[in-house]
């Protein structure tokens, strides 16, 4: 099997399998899950759309990239800020997800991890985790660091010695429906960072004259029950205890504290001179910090992988 071999289906990895398939080249897609889009998931209750990745975004970078989807009409304005547009997509983020996904030609593999990357002259091998070994031109690397660091051993081990020691805040996201009339002092929008939950009641995610709030908890035990989640967040921020619609989602790599570290900015241009020539290491746990620098991340290492074949 020769090509590329993008490991991890989440936003990154979809941008560059799009890019790659634009670039006319072969591609296979290797994702852990049952499904793509790694964090983002968007579901929907009783007319609300849910999502259990953030909610509203600052728009600041270079959003016209929705514009290749087909989603230049998916945002709506939520507040304003004096940086930038507060936005969030109409039938939620799951929708950026579905676009890329719908593009799709090349082979996926899904429920399948990748145990290591090793290199035999002028390819690359990859091992999966039920033994499976074949050969690939180029690679793509977008799963997070506490993943990558255990693929990447063989390959390069000083480079994973770096992600060793990678942190995450793990976050529970709590959606929360309620009739509009029952919260009445609702926070500011205009700095999303630190308002204590956000809020819509645009018309698109939720019924006529109810409110969606998505509260951020912090969870030091992944196995903390849902209820007991939503029971903080309604205690927390003394919200009526009867929500028309509750759901929680709960991510383990939420939120990453190492990346905006000045060592890991450090280690990470010691691992990228330090990766083989056809191979890059790209997503949210490295320089990707917004939903829009996740896509061009994909984008640019599927042209820097398409100049390595063409050499």
């Amino acid at each position: 099997m020769r090509g590329v071999v993008i490991i991890g289906g989440g936003l990154t990895g979809l941008a560059a399998a799009v890019a790659l398939q634009q670039e006319h080249i072969a591609y296979t897609l290797i994702e852990v899950k049952p499904r793509l889009g790694g964090s983002i998931m968007t579901t929907r209750h009783d007319g609300f759309v849910l999502d259990g990745s953030p909610m509203l975004f600052e728009r600041v970078g270079d959003w016209s990239l929705l514009r290749e989807f087909g989603l230049d009409d998916a945002l709506f304005v939520a507040a304003h800020s004096q940086y930038a547009d507060i936005v969030g997509f109409k039938r939620g983020v799951g929708a950026l997800v579905d676009a890329l996904e719908r593009r799709l030609t090349g082979n996926i593999i899904m429920r399948m991890a990748v145990s290591s990357i090793g290199r035999i002259d002028d390819c690359f091998t990859i091992c999966l985790e039920n033994g499976l070994m074949f050969n690939t031109d180029a690679i793509i690397m977008t799963a997070p660091a506490r993943y990558a660091e255990r693929i990447l051993r063989t390959i390069q081990p000083e480079s994973a010695l770096m992600l060793l020691d990678y942190q995450y805040a793990h976050l529970a996201r709590v959606s929360l429906g309620y009739p509009r009339e029952t919260i009445r002092d609702l926070p500011e929008l205009s700095d999303i960072r630190h308002a204590p939950y956000v809020w819509t009641d645009s018309p698109q995610r939720v019924p006529q004259n109810h409110l969606l709030l998505q509260v951020s908890i912090p969870v030091g035990d992944e196995h903390t029950s849902g209820d007991d989640l939503i029971d903080t967040a309604l205690t927390s921020y003394h919200l009526p205890k009867n929500p028309v619609v509750q759901h929680v989602h709960y991510w383990p790599e939420a939120d990453p504290l190492t990346r905006d570290t000045p060592a890991h900015q450090h280690n990470m241009t010691m691992i990228e001179q330090r990766l083989p020539d056809g191979m890059a290491l790209v997503g949210s746990d490295y320089r990707a910090v917004t939903l829009i620098d996740r896509i061009a991340q994909g984008q640019e290492a599927a042209r820097r992988v398409a100049a390595y074949l063409q050499k």
